[in-house]
């Protein structure tokens, strides 16, 4: 989803990128514009599909991907949300966004009561500004490790629904709060955004990939994940799931996607920056009382 600042969104977020055609529910109008890279289409079956959601920002026609956390709460990206009004945005529940946008749909969307970005988001965002004001008055612009170098975002938000999430549909299970994560361990992603690191791959199909932790602690509230081989998130999937799987197949919540790391001319391609939700899991039991 397109981000509140557009230094952001030209340099680090995971954000949609496409402003499509206004549809019935203004939300894109067509999959055709800018999923997961890589990855493989989701099925109704799969796990993933019962546990994620579809958030569409209406006013701007852009979309993200978004975790169930219970029955009226989800959990997303801080830039997802940051400084849209909950009006804005519509959740939908479907794997793949045409089908909202059909007559007589059985896929079904719910309405936002509020939705609520860590204040760590917005901290980070002002000193992120902070170096690019300064780098610019100096005639230069930041260089890719000056950017890669701002770690800690923060870019984590809840968003609460008017409504209880559909039967179909249920609560992801969380890692476990003492649960150490390592290197090289594979990892599932999923989300609705760009199958492919060009401008024009589809989005709005919710897609699930594999890849593999480079960096467990990328600063003390993030990890990094290597996109080196072509799988990975890129725009459209901000917000969405990096699961750990345990000894039972169960796929366990951890992450959260927030943007892209080390890429140059082209995006998606090196790594990709999750924010670790244990790590806020005091504010997210103080804001949602879960």
């Amino acid at each position: 989803m397109k981000p509140l600042l557009p230094a952001i969104a030209s340099l680090l977020l995971f954000s949609a990128c496409s402003n499509q055609t206004a549809a019935p529910i203004h939300a894109p109008g067509s999959s055709s514009g800018p999923a997961i890279l890589g990855g493989e289409k989701v099925s109704a079956q799969d796990d993933v599909a019962s546990v994620t959601a579809l958030l569409v920002d209406v006013k701007q026609g852009a979309i993200c991907t978004a975790s169930i956390l219970s029955d009226r709460w989800l959990l997303t990206a801080a830039h997802c949300v940051e400084g849209k009004a909950a009006s804005d945005l519509v959740v939908g529940f479907t794997l793949d966004m045409d089908q909202l946008l059909q007559e007589g749909t059985t896929a079904e969307r719910r309405l936002v009561s509020r939705a609520v970005a860590h204040p760590q988001f917005q901290e980070t965002n002002k000193t992120f500004l902070a170096m690019t004001e300064k780098a610019k008055a100096e005639g230069k612009e930041l260089s890719r490790a000056e950017v890669d170098g701002v770690k800690d975002w923060g870019d984590i938000a809840l968003v609460e629904l008017k409504e209880a999430i559909p039967t179909s549909y249920q609560p992801a299970r969380l890692l476990p709060e003492n649960a150490v994560l390592e290197k090289n361990q594979s990892v599932t992603l999923a989300g609705y955004g760009r199958v492919g690191s060009e401008p024009t791959a589809a989005s709005g199909v919710l897609y699930r990939v594999n890849v593999q932790i480079q960096e467990p602690l990328w600063g003390s509230t993030e990890v990094l994940m290597n996109q080196t081989d072509g799988r990975g998130a890129c725009h459209g999937d901000s917000g969405g799931p990096a699961y750990a799987v345990d000894q039972n197949g169960r796929l366990l919540l951890f992450g959260i996607t927030s943007r892209g790391v080390g890429d140059g001319d082209v995006e998606c391609i090196t790594s990709a920056a999750y924010t670790n939700l244990n790590h806020y899991r005091s504010w997210i039991r103080e804001v949602s009382g879960l």
